[in-house]
């Protein structure tokens, strides 16, 4: 079918008008027809032994000029061949009607000619000049040749036949073509009507890009003074004694978290709409889960008078899920049921398994019309009731609906106004495993506590460590250095500033910011890097897309923190990175002047041959700092200290490393893998853990 639609295509063009595309294909079919018709006699009568000289000629002819004719319309030469096509037909006819085939009435067939004129000419006389063309070369050659006699010609009745055919098709055709004219019209309307449409749904979908730019852009300018907020009056809250004065920070301290809270749903729905957001998928109890959940609302409800109860009659399973992601979103839906039902009302949190696991929300607040059911998962959309009008900014659950479908779960509503409301949250059963009972591995706790012992011993006074803060802001600088008021703080204002400090004295540790004039932190990093400077290099910034943090990320810094950041989350971070940079300049000040030439002596072959090794080993659960010291011929000491002199990074470290970016290969190769399969292909025993482990380092989309 479609070959055919091709074929009665030759000689169209895009720019035709519709008219014009379909007497291009009437014609080509005629041409077909005819060309058939002609090669078809040429073989039945040579195949017959009928075929003599002039029919020979006669019908070659017709299939030079019918090919001829298709040649034209190839050639976009329509109206020309629609000429010889007229002529073509008239003078076939005429040489068969009084020649060839005498006597069997083809004088007939001459009605075609006014016919094909009215679809192939717009002109009047073209067509009743070809009717009576048509009656001419029907009764006149008879005349001259009497071919029929008078009594069987019938004269009056081919008139009256010729000229009712052709006013019938002609008054159809008019018919067809005002039918069409009119199709036309109404087809520009319908496209001009989608042409508007399409500018008005782009349009809208400019005003929502730049309304969610709008909110996140100001979500990312408002991190910086809740971050002050947060930080001074915490300090506040430990030095301050009168009661009242510890209640009101309080309630700035639990304002400032929800204003948070609300930066985070943006910014989140914001990576969602762009497909940004990766989820890091962590094995958590369920039970664990929503009974921390009843916990944190129990004592909001109590308060408001509202009786909240958690069910949950399932066996001890766990779910992959990410866990501040996903415990957000059903605090959204938790705080929307707390909002919506009135005093001595009830919630109720509940868990069931039968053939999937189902989490539910149910109270007997206002409810939600079926109108709106859709609606409320929409960002921004809000259901018009008396709560509405004062308070809310309708993103909560746009969120957590956004959240919920991102971690492969379904989030569904069913509400009775007045009566009922119930928000279920269905979680297949691939995402669902038996909870593993134990307790941490007594080798793991013990390395634990030598590493800690370890730091210990190599953290000197806190007063002798110098750090530089490069940020613009001057409230953030402040902050950070009452934060460390036990180092010695020396402050720049942009990654230029910064340079010039780092040029004039020694530093055990930088903290910078990435947005800044000047400079900003990704120069000022780069620049560090290219210095070749060994100290740990902190960035705390309000800018938490994965495209700064991976450009940060990749020059090699220790720590990225988004505003607002934990105190005790940039102490801890500083103190464990100096530590570790303090490690491995202790190794390389261990050795003396004769051993250092010897450690970099055949540094590269080392590498290659390491390598090698923890490569052909990786699939081998039991591989490990021994196995590998045996097969490059050291002892164990010699090969940490090897390693850390030229790497800084342990051998447990090197093959730790070698596993991950083996199974980061194997997964892009096979996104279906299973995770206890990849574990396996890498040499490794949990495989949850591993998963985790290699989602976090390669920012995996799950």
């Amino acid at each position: 079918m479609h070959q055919i639609q091709r074929i009665l295509k030759v000689g169209t063009h895009p720019s035709d008008s519709d008219k014009e595309t379909k007497r291009i294909k009437i014609l080509n079919l005629a041409i077909y027809v005819s060309l058939i018709h002609s090669v078809f006699f040429l073989a039945f009568d040579y195949l017959t032994a009928t075929l003599d000289l002039e029919k020979s000629v006669a019908l070659s002819i017709e299939t030079l000029l019918y090919s001829s004719m298709l040649l034209m319309q190839h050639l976009r030469q329509a109206k020309a061949a629609r000429l010889l096509f007229t002529f073509t037909v008239f003078t076939t006819l005429f040489y068969h009607s009084n020649y060839a085939f005498q006597g069997y009435y083809g004088e007939y067939q001459y009605i075609v000619v006014p016919m094909f004129s009215l679809f192939f000419f717009d002109k009047k006389y073209i067509h009743y000049g070809l009717l009576i063309l048509a009656l001419a070369a029907f009764y006149i050659p008879n005349l001259y040749l009497n071919v029929y006699p008078e009594e069987y010609f019938g004269y009056l009745n081919v008139l009256f036949l010729f000229l009712g055919a052709f006013l019938i098709v002609n008054y159809f055709k008019n018919v067809n073509d005002k039918n069409e004219r009119l199709l036309k019209k109404e087809k520009d309307k319908v496209l001009a009507d989608k042409r508007l449409l399409e500018k008005q749904q782009k349009e809208l979908e400019e005003l929502n890009a730049f309304k969610s730019r709008f909110f996140i852009n100001l979500s990312h300018e408002i991190r910086t003074p809740i971050t002050l907020i947060k930080g001074y009056s915490s300090k506040l809250i430990q030095q301050q004694e009168n009661e009242e004065n510890l209640e009101s920070l309080s309630i700035i301290q639990d304002q400032a978290g929800h204003v948070e809270d609300i930066m985070s749903d943006l910014l989140d729905l914001g990576k969602l709409e762009s497909d940004k957001l990766i989820l890091n998928r962590e094995t958590v109890n369920v039970l664990t889960c929503t009974t921390k959940l009843f916990t944190d609302f129990e004592s909001l409800f109590r308060e408001k008078q509202i009786e909240f109860e958690h069910k949950a009659e399932i066996p001890n399973l766990s779910i992959d899920i990410d866990a501040g992601l996903f415990n957000r979103a059903l605090h959204n839906i938790l705080n929307n049921a707390w909002k919506f039902t009135p005093r001595h009302g009830k919630v109720t949190l509940g868990v069931s398994f039968t053939d999937r696991l189902r989490i539910t929300i149910t109270d007997n607040g206002i409810g939600i019309p079926a109108s709106d059911h859709d609606k409320v998962f929409e960002r921004f959309y809000q259901s018009k009731n008396h709560i509405t009008e004062s308070q809310g900014t309708g993103i909560g659950l746009s969120f957590s609906k956004n959240i919920i479908e991102a971690h492969g779960f379904e989030l569904s509503l069913r509400s009775v106004p007045d009566s009922e409301t119930v928000f279920s949250i269905t979680i297949p059963e691939k995402y669902i495993s038996l909870a593993e009972h134990g307790s941490e591995p007594a080798t793991r706790i013990k390395q634990a506590e030598t590493s800690q012992v370890a730091e210990a011993e190599l953290k000197p006074s806190l007063e002798s460590k110098r750090i530089l803060i490069v940020e613009d802001n001057k409230d953030m600088r402040k902050y950070l250095r009452l934060l460390l008021k036990d180092y010695s703080i020396v402050e720049a204002n942009n990654g230029e500033e910064g340079l010039q400090q780092i040029d004039q004295g020694l530093f055990h540790a930088v903290i910078t910011d990435y947005m800044m004039p000047v400079m900003n932190g990704v120069e000022f990093v780069a620049d560090l890097k290219k210095q070749g400077l060994k100290v740990p290099i902190i960035v705390i910034t309000a800018r938490d897309d994965d495209k700064g943090k991976l450009n940060m990320l990749r020059l090699g810094i220790d720590a990225y923190l988004t505003k607002p950041f934990l105190e005790d989350e940039l102490l801890a971070c500083l103190e464990h990175s100096m530590a570790l940079y303090e490690a491995v300049e202790a190794h390389e000040g261990g050795a003396s002047k004769d051993e250092i030439p010897i450690l970099e002596l055949g540094a590269e072959r080392f590498n290659t041959e390491i390598k090698a090794h923890i490569e052909q080993s990786i699939q081998d659960r039991n591989f490990g700092v021994d196995q590998l010291a045996e097969l490059l011929h050291m002892s164990r000491s010699s090969l940490f200290r090897k390693t850390q002199f030229l790497f800084g990074q342990t051998p447990n470290e090197l093959i730790g490393e070698a596993r991950l970016q083996k199974a980061r290969l194997i997964l892009e190769a096979n996104p279906d893998i299973r995770k206890k399969e990849l574990a396996e292909a890498v040499g490794v025993h949990n495989s949850t853990y591993f998963y985790n482990k290699l989602v976090k380092r390669f920012a995996i989309r799950t």
